[in-house]
């Protein structure tokens, strides 16, 4: 992620919704946690 809390931290995309905000999977403490953040708060790793 690009920005907030949790920027540097990499996720997998999973979708987008119609209010400009994404789906995503984070690795917390070893077990995957959905997350709805931003979409412009999002970066393509390796960017």
């Amino acid at each position: 992620m690009a920005d907030g809390p949790f920027a540097g931290i990499e996720a997998i995309f999973k979708t987008s919704d119609a209010e400009s905000r994404s789906m995503i999977l984070l690795l917390m403490l070893r077990k995957p946690a959905a997350m709805r953040i931003d979409t412009a708060c999002l970066r393509k790793a390796g960017q």
